[in-house]
């Protein structure tokens, strides 16, 4: 047996030897069982004699635990402290990493063992975790934040089969390197691989999107398309957006202009503020996403938490231009993720506007079918059906009357749908909403006209006289200047 002792003498625990391997496991254990700081904080003596966290319990010990406080690090350990992070950092990156379990790094581990406190700034405002999290060290991470009394940042996770897990309910809690606390437990069977984990822990639990989690076995980062295939335990660490360099931004825009997912998943992983890179015209990659009608690319960066509300120095946003270049898959997206139907930009256009401008039928349904306001109209009193009409889109006509756009509104010059129509377009939509006679008749009783043949539109056709004008060529120019092009 291993007992342990106070200073005072009091008895804190007994220990079976098959328990614990060495020191470390048993100072681990005391801090987490019986509420005694990080490992870091404790000394362990026999006899007198400090023992090291190495050392192995195979036989039985009385010991002592004292318990000592954070000293504030001196200039030389603050430099040094960096100076060990940088350098577990290269020989990551080459390919010399330590052992599992080794924690791989013995100066990182020396300093917190002077006591150091872990969260003291040593570059600047800048900790020792900040640093190892910009430099995506994992290894040292964790071990930063065994050492540390902060609040949550790495938390436990226990995966198990569901055998395994009817049999383990009554044995308690997991732990973390500080709290303790458990995150979740899950059978092995609802998750695929770790993408599927992480998806999870954002939707279910409010951790960040994917982009910025890592979880970790044993000190080491999974990756997304690992296998969840076996019980384990995992570590999860939240990491902040990086500093992103202008070849990046660049190559962030480029890949989502040219629809390249795994550039785009590559830079996010960074991970890169899918927001962050923007053009000379303020276009986000979303809204080139949008522009180009780069499906895959969209979902990706709306999995990453883009914001669907911005505006490009030319008030687009990405709505309203997967509403012009026509990609339903796109615009549903978009809807799904926020974005507002009915937002009228600086030109006085809604995405509806935008899609029946631009013929985009099956866009327009998908606004409809969200909740979009059919009549919506800019300052000039034009709605989408006017639109529509004007640039000859009879499928979107069509698509507008069946959700009941009010076919005979008029603009503030007094014109409906029907008179807007170009020369030679089919309005036949609009015509059979309201019989010849039954327009005639509401006009001539209105304004005291008398009807024509309007030559401007189908031969036959029957509109107020006024209003056959309208569809002259002489005017066509001037109402093309209430457009945008």
């Amino acid at each position: 047996m291993l007992r342990v002792r106070l200073l005072s003498g009091e008895e804190l625990t007994s220990l079976p030897l098959t328990e614990l391997s060495d020191v470390r496991a048993l100072k681990q254990r005391l801090h987490q069982q019986h509420g005694l700081p990080p490992r870091f904080r404790q000394r362990l003596l026999q006899e007198g004699q400090t023992l090291d966290d190495s050392v192995k319990l195979d036989a039985p010990m009385d010991l002592q635990v004292v318990t000592v406080a954070f000293s504030d690090p001196s200039d030389e350990q603050k430099s040094e402290m960096c100076h060990a992070i940088e350098e577990n950092f290269v020989h990551k990156a080459s390919g010399r990493a330590g052992k599992p379990n080794s924690l791989e790094s013995p100066e990182v581990a020396g300093l917190l063992h002077l006591p150091i406190d872990p969260n003291a700034a040593i570059h600047g405002d800048d900790t020792a975790l900040m640093l190892a999290l910009w430099r995506h060290h994992f290894e040292v991470v964790q071990l930063l934040m065994e050492a540390s009394s902060s609040e949550l940042w790495l938390t436990a996770l226990h995966f198990m089969d569901a055998e395994d897990r009817l049999a383990t309910a009554s044995k308690g809690r997991l732990c973390t390197s500080s709290s303790g606390e458990e995150l979740t437990s899950l059978p092995l069977t609802e998750l695929s691989d770790v993408r599927a984990l992480k998806q999870r822990l954002h939707r279910q639990h409010g951790l960040p999107p994917r982009f910025r989690q890592r979880l970790l076995q044993e000190g080491h980062t999974l990756d997304d398309d690992v296998k969840l295939d076996s019980v384990m335990d995992l570590q999860v660490v939240v990491t902040t957006f990086s500093d992103a360099s202008e070849s990046d931004r660049k190559a962030f825009l480029e890949a989502a202009e040219d629809g390249d997912v795994a550039q785009v998943e590559a830079l996010l992983q960074i991970p890169l503020d899918p927001d962050a890179a923007r053009d000379s015209y303020g276009t986000t990659a979303l809204m080139r996403a949008a522009t180009w009608g780069n499906v895959d690319v969209a979902r990706l960066l709306l999995e990453a938490d883009a914001e669907v509300g911005l505006r490009s120095d030319t008030d687009f946003t990405a709505l309203t231009l997967a509403a012009r270049v026509g990609t339903p898959q796109l615009a549903q997206l978009l809807l799904e993720a926020g974005s507002e139907k009915d937002l009228i930009d600086e030109y006085g256009l809604s995405a509806l506007m935008y899609a029946a401008r631009h013929g985009q039928a099956e866009v327009a349904e998908v606004l409809l079918q969200a909740g979009a306001q059919v009549d919506l109209c800019n300052e000039n009193g034009w709605t989408a059906l006017m639109f529509a009409a004007r640039c000859g889109h009879a499928r979107v006509v069509h698509v507008l009357l069946a959700a009941n756009s009010k076919w005979d509104s008029v603009d503030k010059d007094g014109r409906t749908a029907l008179t807007m129509a170009r020369k030679g377009r089919e309005v036949e939509e609009i015509d059979s909403l309201g019989s010849k006679k039954k327009e005639k008749k509401r006009r001539q009783s209105q304004q005291g006209l008398t009807g024509v043949t309007g030559g401007g539109l189908h031969p036959g056709r029957v509109v107020p006289a006024t209003l056959v004008e309208d569809q002259a060529e002489a005017t066509m120019a001037d109402d093309d200047k209430e457009m945008l092009s």
